[in-house]
């Protein structure tokens, strides 16, 4: 059974690469449709005499804001989730070793030796060290994704803009 587990825990380390690269491209393209819908507004700032680096601050701002909601609600919410998730992963595995039990019963040579290992739970906990990881990898992703989208759309100028919506 314990080999399962180290089986799943690469299992979940692949999954979390995957799961990373797939959230910066959704992210990428959300913020790059945030910005062009707000393209009229922008041009109106820029019209307005707004500078470049302060509209675009703006967006970061907003932007980090909802971050800091998104971050500290998944703090709050994984560690159980995570621990209603292995707690399941660990009954279905316990289910199964003692299905393969009864299918077993009466056997001569059985495939493996019985162990004397027992699961007693599973403790998930979220560390420092990772909520530290995440918020910088999450403002990193916001910092690139503002930068690549709001530029686009803020090098332009209002005439240029204002043509385009009509």
């Amino acid at each position: 059974m314990s080999s399962n587990f180290n089986d799943l825990e690469n299992v979940s380390q692949i999954l979390i690469y995957v799961v990373v690269g797939a959230s910066a491209v959704i992210l990428f393209l959300v913020f790059t449709f945030w910005m062009k819908n707000r393209t009229q507004e922008i041009g109106i700032l820029l019209a307005l005499g707004t500078s470049k680096g302060k509209i675009l601050g703006q967006m970061l701002l907003e932007a980090l804001l909802i971050a800091i909601l998104a971050v500290t609600l998944s703090f709050t919410v994984a560690p159980s989730v995570s621990g209603i998730t292995a707690n399941y992963l660990v009954e279905q595995q316990v289910q199964q070793e003692k299905e393969q039990d009864l299918l077993d019963v009466g056997k001569v040579a059985k495939p493996f030796e019985d162990s004397e290992q027992t699961v007693t739970g599973v403790l998930v906990t979220v560390s420092p060290q990772i909520m530290l990881v995440d918020s910088g990898c999450v403002v990193l992703l916001i910092l690139f994704s503002i930068g690549i989208s709001g530029t686009t759309v803020v090098r332009r100028n209002p005439k240029d803009i204002f043509s385009e919506l009509s």
